[in-house]
């Protein structure tokens, strides 16, 4: 749903497969695109959208809406589709295009993007995924949807990455069940997801990269045990998660690097006598964690790097054999 209290741009990349595609703009709008290209021109203003869509939204703009849709023309078949892309009017600015909700349906959809870096889609409430490819990725799908707070499930049985799907997204609270079991990319999967306070037993056995996966989750209080067994990077994984007391005993035997893991988690009371028999690098891995009260006896035979591993650990006083 695009809003328009006042004069905004808007644009939507969608590419087709095999032909090109069709923009109803929902102002009275229709626009056919070829495929690859960029819709990038549309303007809209309030007098071109009926009054009787006008509301105030939660954040106190009156807005009035449309509803914009996107579909590929005659036989075509639509394989990615974006909402992360600027207006080419010259010099624009980073802004947001009011999109409230999104909606996309596809058995040929393989990439669909309703955040990211290039705009900021602020006021994105909800979003719905339904027939899509079974080589759909979920990497930067939500991206900075800063507003976006929970995601009906969706089917991601056939999905590898998931690196920054919700990141950035600071009200997401709530994540579904998703099927992660061949996920092998799971980096900044929540990072910086503030609002988030638990999060289901994800299966995460094929993954190999957990990089940032939670980092800056500063309300997150638990962790489930998931299983981590193929994981060779775990490099600030759980950094800033400044409410977390314990975790699970992680199956970490396969991991290299270590780097930052636990840094800056000041309310980290203990934790379980992980495996680090093949960790390489350890930097920083407990930085900053100023409640940490002991440590169990690591392995720590291939460690290379550890500088500042314990650096800032307040509460620790006393060192085991390593």
């Amino acid at each position: 749903v695009q809003t328009c209290a006042l004069p905004i741009y808007y644009i939507a990349i969608a590419e087709s497969g095999s032909g090109h595609y069709t923009v109803d703009w929902g102002d009275g709008n229709v626009e056919n695109f070829a495929k690859g290209t960029v819709s990038s021109s549309h303007y809209y203003t309030p007098s071109a959208i009926s009054a009787s869509t006008e509301f105030t939204h939660s954040s106190g703009i009156m807005m009035r809406q449309v509803i914009v849709s996107v579909y590929p023309q005659t036989t075509a078949s639509m394989t990615y589709i974006s909402l992360n892309a600027q207006h080419n009017k010259s010099g624009l600015q980073t802004y947001s295009p009011y999109w409230l909700d999104a909606s996309v349906h596809g058995a040929n959809i393989m990439t669909a993007s309703f955040g990211g870096s290039n705009i900021n889609n602020s006021y994105l409430e909800r979003a719905t995924v339904g027939t899509i490819s079974g080589s759909f990725t979920c990497a930067s799908m939500f991206l900075n949807c800063r507003t976006l707070q929970s995601v009906p499930y969706f089917d991601t049985s056939n999905v590898t990455n998931f690196t920054s799907m919700f990141s950035g997204c600071t009200l997401f609270n709530s994540c579904s069940l998703f099927l992660t079991g061949k996920g092998t990319d799971f980096s900044t999967m929540f990072g910086s997801c503030v609002n988030l306070r638990s999060i289901p037993l994800l299966n995460v056995q094929s993954g190999s990269t957990f990089t940032s996966m939670f980092s800056g989750c500063t309300n997150l209080i638990t962790i489930p045990k998931l299983n981590t067994s193929a994981g060779t990077t775990f490099t600030s994984m759980f950094s800033g998660c400044t409410k977390l007391q314990s975790i699970p005993q992680l199956n970490v035997s396969s991991g290299s690097s270590f780097n930052s893991m636990f840094s800056s988690c000041v309310n980290l009371i203990q934790v379980p006598l992980l495996d680090l028999g093949n960790a390489t690098t350890a930097q920083s891995m407990f930085s900053a964690c100023s409640s940490l009260l002991s440590i169990p006896t690591f392995n720590l035979a291939k460690l290379v790097t550890a500088a500042s591993m314990f650096s800032g650990c307040s509460g620790l006083t006393k060192i085991p054999a390593l």
